[in-house]
């Protein structure tokens, strides 16, 4: 069975490394308004592990502290 935080936190790692090293394809300010990008990278990891369950909705929440 697959652990969707798991999942989601390698996921959220990954992404936020890529951030790190100065990537193109996303935007420093990751995650505030790249919900859709955020989602469809998540919805596709789990499509590639053969998660078999409907997911009828994929959101996340991102805290920033000034």
């Amino acid at each position: 069975m697959i652990d969707l935080y798991f999942e989601s936190s390698k996921i959220r790692k990954m992404i936020d490394d890529q951030i790190n090293d100065d990537s193109p394809l996303l935007v420093d300010s990751f995650p505030i308004n790249a919900c859709k990008q955020a989602s469809l990278l998540f919805c596709y990891h789990l499509e590639k592990l053969e998660f078999d369950k409907l997911l009828k909705c994929v959101f996340g929440i991102s805290i920033q502290y000034y």
